[in-house]
């Protein structure tokens, strides 16, 4: 960050994190740098102050050529502003103890689990039949496909405005909100996407990759955890 920046011009504020806190300063522009245990990078994102997720406005529309996530990642919340949505997944990243870095510029976030889940969120501005809405997109990049499933349903409900106290990693049987009804056919190909992903987890020649895919089988095969799939 420039020395020209005075303190006046600086905003302290700290991510969404399950892991220890992050200390950012962002410039009257967005942008600025991120120290972690005391060691100064600098940040590509646009940061906001306060550590809300404040979204450009107006949103921007899908790319062209882009085709969004299919089935249930890709939702429609209709007559609400794009910062109130915003607003709501960030409440929800940090009910889930995720790490998220956003970007206010391209309304989207890179969020992380600490079961090694890495997904996307996006946020677009709708048209044509849809544009009295925004369109959200959570798109995963790595990670157990089951566990990515519960992440998907929670922020998607968020967004809904339809959250609970539910977290994706608990433990009890009441995870009614976090997992709507999905007929028989999304239960099939869930399963055998996390089986494939687990495959190459475990062939993989990396001991914390293996043990990754062993983890990823353990939730898989249980039943509190993956339901009746």
């Amino acid at each position: 960050m420039s020395s020209e920046n005075t303190e006046e011009d600086a905003n302290s504020i700290s991510l969404c994190s399950a892991r220890p806190a992050v200390s950012c300063r962002v410039n009257g522009s967005g942008s600025g740098s991120v120290s972690v245990d005391g060691k100064s990078r600098k940040n590509n994102f646009s940061l906001n102050v306060e550590a809300m997720w404040i979204v450009a406005l107006p949103l921007r529309f899908v790319p062209p050529n882009y085709p969004l996530a299919a089935g249930y990642c890709t939702g429609f919340i209709s007559d609400i502003g794009g910062n109130v949505i915003a607003a709501r997944v960030k409440s929800c990243l940090r009910q889930q103890s995720i790490y998220a870095v956003f970007n206010s510029r391209d309304a989207s976030a890179i969020c992380q689990s600490m079961d090694r889940v890495t997904f996307r969120v996006s946020l677009f501005s709708g048209r044509g039949d849809f544009a009295h809405g925004v369109i959200i997109e959570v798109r995963r990049y790595s990670g157990d496909s089951i566990s990515f499933f519960r992440y998907r349903c929670a922020v998607i409900l968020a967004a809904q405005g339809k959250a609970g106290l539910e977290t994706a990693n608990d433990k009890g049987s009441n995870l009614s909100l976090l997992a709507p009804d999905i007929n028989d056919e999304e239960n099939r190909l869930l399963c055998q996407e996390a089986l494939i992903d687990i495959l190459c987890l475990l062939k993989d020649e990396r001991q914390d990759t293996q043990l990754l895919g062993m983890e990823s089988l353990r939730n898989l095969t249980d039943e509190v955890k993956s339901g009746g799939f």
